[in-house]
């Protein structure tokens, strides 16, 4: 069982793999991870390591071309702002742009 009581079926050994960075150096049989490795590591290991502070989980990087996590509107950063030039998320879609303090007609 998970720790939210569900159950995960393998489907093979890539399938379930998490990628974290260690921020102790540990050893064992058969590995050793130095402080700051990125390690791709099945769930159930990194959990535990994540859980006793060994190691702090890696997010994905963002795919070329895609849009920051803080723009969570539908249209893109340039449609927003010949829409609504002064609107209430115009900074944030000139800061994701790049466009320092100008607005676009």
């Amino acid at each position: 069982m998970g720790l939210l009581g569900h159950r995960a079926e393998r489907v093979s050994d890539a399938a379930l793999l998490m990628r974290i960075r260690m921020l102790t150096s540990i050893a064992g049989a058969g590995f050793a991870y130095r402080r700051g490795a990125e390690v791709d590591m099945p769930d159930r290991d990194a959990l535990r390591l994540l859980a006793t502070g060994q190691a702090e989980h890696v997010l994905p990087a963002a795919a070329p071309g895609a849009m920051p996590a803080s723009w969570t509107l539908a249209k893109s950063p340039a449609e927003y702002l010949k829409l609504y030039p002064t609107g209430p998320n115009a900074g944030l879609a000139r800061e994701v742009l790049g466009v320092a303090g100008t607005v676009m007609r």
